[in-house]
């Protein structure tokens, strides 16, 4: 990334200070102009009510944390996006061990926060069974419902309740569905039914060989 940020500086002219660093139409920016972000699934901090709470003591050291689409976008499923607010002063590999730093922490948390739901049994399960039954035979799916729906099912592999269906199935799925790729894989214009037609089509086919694990307390 540096030998590219390089090659990319000896070609173009950024606007630069010597005490500033990079000048961008935002201040909050200044210095390295570096924004790290991680992709994360939060479902149990989610269903905890703990991501308030996370948020602002995320703040507090110089991170935020954002919907799934960054700045202004709504929640879908159980997935934030991870990034530094602070970008002056900070080399760009002190950023990035901090943030590695951080996310490993809400990592360890969430999955303290796992046993809880464990703990839940058949009320739980029920629930990571039900989603998983409607995407398997939805002929329609929205975007949001999707979302909603896939965040149970891969909350439900990574606890071990869903046994047969890999998670990368899950991971392929959610870039495969996205409205965007829908178009570009048809190549030619779709109305909103079209792509929720095509998308439970999609996600259909890729679990219906798949078959769901007995939960282990079965």
């Amino acid at each position: 990334a540096n030998r590219i940020d390089d090659l990319l500086d000896g070609r173009l002219h950024y606007a630069f200070d010597e005490n500033l660093g990079y000048l961008t139409e935002c201040p909050t920016n200044l210095g390295t102009g570096l924004r790290a972000s991680v992709m994360v699934h939060l479902p149990a901090l989610t269903r905890a009510g703990s991501l308030p709470s996370l948020t602002q003591a995320m703040a507090k050291i110089g991170f935020t944390i954002r919907c799934l689409y960054g700045e202004g976008s709504k929640g879908m499923g159980s997935f934030y996006q991870i990034s530094n607010q602070v970008t002056l002063g900070l080399s760009e590999e002190a950023i990035l061990r901090s943030l590695s730093g951080v996310i490993g922490q809400i990592i360890s948390q969430a999955r303290t926060m796992r046993s809880e739901f464990k703990n839940m049994g058949p009320v739980f399960e029920d629930g990571i069974f039900r989603s998983f039954g409607i995407l398997s035979n939805a002929r329609m799916l929205t975007s949001n419902e999707f979302m909603a729906l896939i965040s149970d099912v891969r909350f439900g592999i990574t606890m071990g309740i869903i046994k047969a269906v890999p998670l990368e199935v899950i991971n392929t799925l959610l870039c495969e569905v996205q409205p965007a790729t829908l178009q570009t894989k048809e190549n030619h214009p779709m109305n909103e039914q079209e792509r929720d037609v095509l998308r439970a089509q999609i996600v259909r086919e890729a679990l219906t060989n798949a078959n769901v694990g007995e939960s282990r307390n079965a």
